[in-house]
């Protein structure tokens, strides 16, 4: 996590230097303020600290006169109280979960800014109290490591602004449906989707969720959304269906023909689409998988597209993760694990070994904040014990490794619905009976 803390300690830096650039006055009949009587103020302490943690910071003063400072006067001070406290002797408490700067001042004389990272805790930590309500939570998404939204049955949508620590309901009008997915473009703007053709969208940060009209083939319920960029987004849905947007989730076009009746349950283009045109740029290539071990493959941005045959497995394939052309990876029950290999024709599917432990699988996510292979994590169930599971591969599928899960959560009888990774480190899953789990550290 070092590297974590330098980054943010830098980023942080330099937008202070930025700031204190920025402050020069060019009237020369400003009154001065008292000349410095310190020359430096250079200060150490933690990188880390868990909520309710205290460390201490130390200061190194250096007069004018180039003499140390036994017991120097000095401001300690927090980018953002909110995550975590200093008081004047320099001792900081973590509040809750994120990235701050802390710094001392005094003499005339600004410190150096120090990051420190305060976190919830080490591997998997135990949301799941902090919820409201006790619904089947089948869906999440976050915009940053503090803000996200979870939605579930009954019309659940929660909203969290400190990384999971609190969680507050949000009025969906929505209570006859399960919904199952949400995907946000910017902390304002959302879509979710669910049961009996529901979708909702908001432009305030779901402050208010109004329905969306489309067309979902009678209803069909809807089971995963996903958007690319601001602008490009696909549902998926029962009995084949997909719809399309262009504007932002706005509106919706069912895409016809598909070539599947099997119901659709995941789907996955590349992020950060650049924009150009199809079907040369590459994040036009989009994967959609669901019942029967169905694969769809697009390459114009979903408006076609194309089933993948021979079938690798008739296992139901309920998750799929794409980061380019020729790699991607998807999950589904009776251990089924695949990924893609460069072929003749841009990537083929393969079945990877099995899990150990074997696990029925609902969910995968795959960082795409570090370069290939990256990070990524699949969730779901395992049979023989009634538990939920979270496993953990760096080699792009290839392998899997079980990752501990807190006995504090309600696991027994449980599972874990979806899976949500804003980098290699910050995730979230949600599952059955308000189960909600959160890292900061990759779940390791």
């Amino acid at each position: 996590m070092s590297n974590l803390f330098r980054a943010v300690a830098a980023a942080g830096l330099a937008g202070l230097i930025l700031a204190f650039a920025g402050c020069s006055d060019d009237n020369d009949d400003t009154p001065v303020g008292p000349p410095p009587i310190y020359t430096s103020i250079v200060i150490t302490g933690p990188d880390s600290l868990l909520i309710g943690e205290t460390g201490t910071f130390a200061a190194t003063v250096i007069d004018t006169g180039g003499n140390p400072v036994a017991s120097p006067a000095l401001e300690w001070t927090t980018s953002a109280s909110g995550v975590a406290s200093v008081n004047g002797a320099g001792v900081a408490t973590g509040v809750s979960e994120g990235e701050v700067l802390i710094r001392a001042q005094g003499g005339g004389v600004v410190s150096n800014a120090v990051p420190l990272s305060v976190l919830q805790g080490l591997g998997w930590v135990d949301q799941s109290a902090a919820a409201p309500v006790v619904q089947n939570l089948r869906g999440v998404w976050f915009v940053t490591n503090r803000e996200g939204w979870i939605v579930g049955d009954l019309g659940t949508i929660l909203h969290t602004l400190d990384a999971g620590k609190t969680w507050a309901t949000q009025a969906s009008n929505s209570t006859g449906y399960a919904l199952n997915a949400v995907a946000f473009i910017s902390p304002g703007t959302g879509v979710v989707v669910g049961s009996s053709g529901r979708i909702l969208r908001t432009t305030n940060g779901g402050a208010t969720w109004a329905p969306v009209t489309a067309d979902t083939d009678n209803l069909k319920a809807l089971n995963h959304v996903f958007f690319q960029d601001a602008t490009r987004g696909w549902i998926t849905g029962n009995n084949g269906l997909i719809l399309r947007s262009n504007n932002g989730g706005a509106s919706w076009t069912r895409v016809l023909p598909v070539p599947t009746t099997a119901n659709l349950q995941r789907i996955a283009f590349p992020r950060n689409h650049t924009g150009s045109n199809p079907p040369t740029d590459p994040y036009g290539w989009g994967w959609a998988v669901g019942d029967g071990g169905a694969i769809l493959g697009s390459r114009d941005f979903g408006q076609t597209w194309r089933l993948q045959v021979p079938f690798v497995t008739t296992d139901p394939l309920l998750g799929v993760a794409r980061r380019d052309i020729t790699h991607a990876i998807a999950v589904g029950t009776n251990n089924a694990t695949l990924n893609t290999f460069a072929s003749a024709d841009s990537a083929d599917w393969q079945l990877t070994p099995p899990t150990v432990p074997f696990a029925n699988f609902t969910a995968v996510a795959w960082s795409d904040s570090s370069a290939l292979p990256g990070s990524a994590w699949a969730v779901g169930k395992r049979p023989d014990s009634s538990l939920p599971v979270a496993m953990y591969s760096d080699d792009g599928g290839n392998s899997w490794t079980d990752q501990f899960l807190p006995g504090t959560a309600p696991l027994s009888g449980n599972s874990l619905e979806d899976v949500f990774f804003l980098d290699d480190l910050h995730g979230w899953a949600v599952g059955t009976q308000g189960l909600i789990l959160h890292t900061a550290t990759g779940g390791r």
